[in-house]
């Protein structure tokens, strides 16, 4: 089964990468489909009130429900997969996270800090009744970097007489929907082909350009190396950075420049090696030292904004 899925993806590669004419040190980036095949970690899904810190202490079935998507991932369709647990406790252990950060930023520090490309979040209801219980399993997946949404779903067991939670979560996971797929498959098939169509379209990023308010320059302003308008300058690194000229600005003033959508390249075609967000910060970081204006970034989960001093 895993050699079939393996075929298919290899084919899914060929479809979407060489019809574009992708050069060779693009294609190195998909070797052993790197690229195509994206790392995981599971989270709990949080909802009001609740702290990814203590959420399973306080609700033991989404460790379970976490353990068993985990495990679903790595028998069943060879994710690498990353341990939240692990990774939460070593984010505390170095003082990643502090008792006094809110819980929102306990759940920004994660995904600024976990080295899997994909997120998927998991909620789990263990459901009792007379007749019988079940558990209802709520998916959702978005790509770390940019905070893209890549899907959800509701998977649900059979009724049953036993209480046992881990039974229950392996058959609402492995259900059958109509399609006769079980509904974890027909979930990560879509996940996965959203993920193989940003080898050719790109990673969709938001990049905010500010000038600081006791700032001498604007939008306007001559820079000295370039001999142009700063606004002018912003748009040339757009135009050469892009992948295939993807970006749309959508605010321009004296101040102020808003890229709505810029799209890069999963592989950097100069050398061969994937690209993140992280990267385009640091290209953006040497393009304005370059430039020698002084400027501050600060890259937060699907945008990165620019202040230039």
């Amino acid at each position: 089964m895993k050699q079939l899925r393996n075929l298919l993806r290899i084919a899914i590669v060929t479809l979407l990468l060489f019809p574009f004419g992708i050069n060779s040190s693009y294609a190195q980036c998909d070797e052993d489909l790197n690229v195509i095949q994206p790392s995981i970690m599971v989270l709990p899904r949080t909802k009001a009130g609740e702290d990814l810190r203590t959420i399973i202490d306080e609700r033991p079935e989404i460790r379970i429900g976490i353990s068993k998507l985990t495990e679903y991932l790595n028998e069943n369709h060879d994710y690498q997969t990353y341990d939240f647990e692990t990774k939460l406790k070593a984010l505390i252990r170095d003082g990643v996270i502090t008792d006094s950060q809110t819980k929102n930023d306990v759940k920004d520090a994660v995904l600024k800090n976990i080295p899997a490309d994909i997120v998927m979040e998991i909620d789990l209801m263990y459901v009792e009744a007379d007749y019988g219980n079940l558990v209802r399993i709520v998916l959702e997946a978005n790509v770390t970097a940019t905070g893209k949404n890549m899907g959800s779903s509701i998977c649900e067991s059979r009724i049953m007489r036993i209480t046992d939670i881990g039974m229950l979560t392996d058959l609402a996971l492995k259900g059958n929907t109509k399609a006769s797929i079980p509904c974890a498959d027909e979930f990560l098939n879509n996940m996965y082909n959203d993920w193989a169509k940003i080898a050719t379209g790109g990673q969709s990023l938001k990049i905010d350009f500010g000038i600081e308010n006791n700032s001498e320059k604007d939008m306007n302003y001559i820079v000295p190396s370039k001999k142009d308008r700063l606004k002018y300058v912003i748009e040339d690194w757009l135009k050469e950075n892009a992948l295939r000229d993807g970006y749309k600005i959508t605010i321009s003033t004296e101040n102020k420049l808003i890229v709505e959508d810029f799209r890069f390249s999963k592989c950097d075609p100069k050398t061969g090696k994937r690209q993140s967000t992280t990267d385009i910060e640091r290209k953006l970081d040497r393009f304005f030292i370059q430039l020698d204006l002084p400027a501050k970034l600060i890259n937060s989960t699907g945008s990165i904004f620019v202040k230039i001093l």
